[in-house]
């Protein structure tokens, strides 16, 4: 009996609220289109947290610890050239035993059609990636990122730990905090 109450209501409520629109629910229904989720372009790596780091936050990823202190934007809206140019100031900690050199490809940031790229190397901008790290050192520098288009929205940067052994986690930090992650790919 409670059930069909429950369906009733809903029927009832979803009447009163086409008719509140002046719309009939067929036109509703007509109108209505699906979006597909795009796919992240290469897909995330399988050891991603579900639930992303927050901007400014410390993330031990096992051996290494990485911190994305700040997004910096400074072509938005784009450049004249059509393109996008953003930077992230980070800082990465080597807490392994060996030295360990950390490859730029597995610092992507992702955008908002499911895209990625990687870092650049920019005039002025000491490198910290693939350089050797020795035991406990810390690096500070800034990562910079041409994005894909100019209305690219960044909402993640992925590291993508899986090629440095066991003792080496992945990780997802999110870049826009509006953002939904499962919007990129990863299920919640």
């Amino acid at each position: 009996m409670k059930r069909y109450v429950a369906i009733l209501l809903a029927l009832v409520v979803g009447a009163l609220g086409a008719s509140c629109n002046g719309e009939s629910s067929a036109s509703e229904a007509d109108s209505t289109t699906t979006t597909s989720i795009p796919e992240p372009l290469p897909p995330l790596p399988t050891d991603i947290n579900a639930i992303p780091y927050a901007l400014g936050a410390r993330v031990g990823l096992g051996n290494v610890q990485l911190t994305v202190h700040e997004i910096i934007d400074p072509y938005r809206p784009a450049s004249a050239s059509g393109s996008r140019t953003i930077a992230l100031d980070v800082t990465i900690r080597n807490g392994a035993v060996d030295v360990l050199t950390l490859d730029p490809s597995s610092f992507r940031v992702y955008v908002d059609s499911g895209q990625s790229v990687t870092p650049t190397a920019t005039r002025g901008v000491e490198p910290i990636l693939g350089v050797p790290m020795a035991s406990d050192e810390e690096v500070t520098g800034t990562l910079v990122y041409v994005l894909p288009d100019a209305d690219a929205l960044p909402v993640a940067l992925v590291f993508d730990g899986q090629s440095y052994g066991e003792r080496v986690l992945s990780g997802l930090v999110s870049l826009d905090p509006d953002y939904d992650p499962s919007e990129l790919g990863t299920d919640s």
